[in-house]
């Protein structure tokens, strides 16, 4: 996988140098709030609410750079089961809180015509505010390092991707997660996605959409995603959120090729 990411990016800088395709038209940035509730089946509700930025630049040719951050305020129920963050807790308590933050950077390759191939790597920390533990530490903080690789083809209005991401809590504990998305654009300021996942997250599924409402003047994104999870216990988690974008006003599918 590292070998054929390597030469997928030797191949995009030559190529981009001589056919003067860009990755990245220009430097793009957005940041945005989300709000949530993730609904245990058979047990009680937690909530989420939180911020994130990032910054996509170009770097050479068909090469292009991403830098992010997010900042997450958890309101966890003490049944709660985790859904890809790896927040189990040991607790009592009817509720805790858990604050979870992060930063990440990626290199990509992309041909706006064609598709993205794209590798990262990111850190961050949870600590929880309450008299309780994590399982994965047996302490009330819990460091992560996150390893993602993931590739989009695109078609006329609609883009097939699949990703890779391992969340590694000590040297022992780790979580491991695929996913496919389909994604379609009924509309230049509207996307509609579908996703499935496999591995430690199995049994997940997710329906997304983000809209550029034109009253915004392509400014802004509304955004909303459920996803369902079903293991030894279901989630249905669903958010709602909110971006702005910096820099120049497109539509939602150059944004999505061209831009970020």
């Amino acid at each position: 996988m590292r070998r054929l990411i390597l030469a997928g990016l030797l191949w995009g800088y030559a190529a981009g140098v001589l056919a003067g395709t860009e990755a990245v038209k220009s430097v793009h940035y957005q940041i945005g709030y989300q709000s949530g509730d993730i609904n245990t089946v058979g047990g009680s509700d937690s909530k989420v609410n939180a911020v994130d930025g990032s910054i996509t630049l170009p770097v050479a040719g068909l090469v292009g750079a991403s830098i992010s951050g997010f900042y997450d305020h958890y309101d966890l129920a003490s049944n709660f089961a985790s859904f890809g963050s790896g927040l189990n807790l040991a607790s009592s308590l009817p509720y805790c809180t858990v604050i979870d933050k992060g930063l990440s950077a990626g290199l990509f390759v992309r041909d706006p015509s064609v598709g993205r191939i794209m590798a990262g790597y990111g850190g961050g920390q949870a600590m929880s505010h309450c008299q309780t533990t994590f399982l994965a530490t047996g302490g009330p903080k819990l460091d992560m390092r996150d390893y993602t690789a993931g590739a989009e083809y695109y078609f006329p209005r609609f883009t097939l991707g699949v990703s890779w991401d391992e969340t590694r809590f000590t040297s022992l504990d780790r979580f491991t997660s695929d996913r496919i998305t389909g994604s379609w654009y009924p509309t230049d300021i509207l996307r509609v996605d579908l996703s499935a996942y496999g591995q430690d997250l199995k049994n997940t599924y997710g329906f997304g959409m983000e809209y550029q409402p034109e009253f915004f003047g392509n400014s802004s994104g509304l955004w909303f995603s459920y996803t369902r999870r079903h293991q030894t216990v279901t989630n249905n988690i669903i958010l709602v959120g909110i971006r702005y974008y910096f820099g120049k006003r497109v539509d939602l599918i150059e944004r999505d090729r061209e831009y970020r």
